[in-house]
């Protein structure tokens, strides 16, 4: 999976690249290890928030299937019901 950010040096500062925008961003800092702390608590977050938004329309994709199931949209087998009731 591409990173968000990629980080690089402009004279003694270091900068992060959005990979996806091109927009470039001062990290404020002349310091490799704290910028390269910075860049990867950014990244971090970013795979963070993906991984939230996958479990969440997982989950809506689950309820409404279930919603579907009990309004007798959908038939289903007394053998799968007790899977669906168990959640």
């Amino acid at each position: 999976m591409k990173t968000k950010y990629t980080l690089f040096r402009r004279g003694e500062m270091f900068y992060m690249q959005d990979s996806a925008t091109g927009k470039q961003t001062s990290l404020r800092t002349k310091d490799e290890t704290e910028a390269n702390s910075l860049l990867e608590a950014r990244n971090a977050a970013q795979r963070q928030s993906r991984a939230t938004l996958k479990t969440e329309r997982t989950l809506s994709a689950l309820l409404k299937l279930k919603s579907h199931i009990a309004a007798g949209r959908i038939p289903i087998s007394r053998a799968g019901a007790g899977v669906i009731d168990n959640s």
